[in-house]
């Protein structure tokens, strides 16, 4: 089974669900497989798209799970940052992630996401 989400970083709800998906994955593992797809919305969240371009600067390096689950376990911790806070923010969590915080500032940065 393959289920499709659409999701925005900055959602609580998206955040709650993804703990759901995390446990029917652990429970099977075999049998359904997680599709993520961007649904930022941009006209209530302020940092929806800074989020996905933090996730898409991780996935550069093969780690866009690993930013996912960062920027969902600790929403709370960004979601009331400013823009300028929250691109800082997810610079200390690339260099957590052991990701090449110089290409992920370059990606993170790219128009193209």
């Amino acid at each position: 089974m393959t289920i499709l989400v659409y999701c925005d970083f900055q959602a609580l709800p998206c955040a709650q669900f993804s703990l759901l998906m995390e446990q029917i994955l652990l429970d099977f593992p075999s049998e359904v497989r997680w599709v993520y797809r961007y649904f930022p919305l941009v006209d209530v969240h302020d940092k929806a798209i800074l989020s996905l371009q933090a996730a898409e600067a991780a996935a550069q390096q093969g780690k866009f799970w690993q930013m996912h689950d960062v920027l969902f376990r600790k929403l709370l911790d960004w979601v009331e940052l400013s823009p300028e806070q929250f691109e800082s923010w997810a610079y200390e969590q690339a260099a957590e992630l052991e990701l090449d915080v110089t290409g992920f500032k370059d990606d993170f940065r790219n128009p193209a996401f």
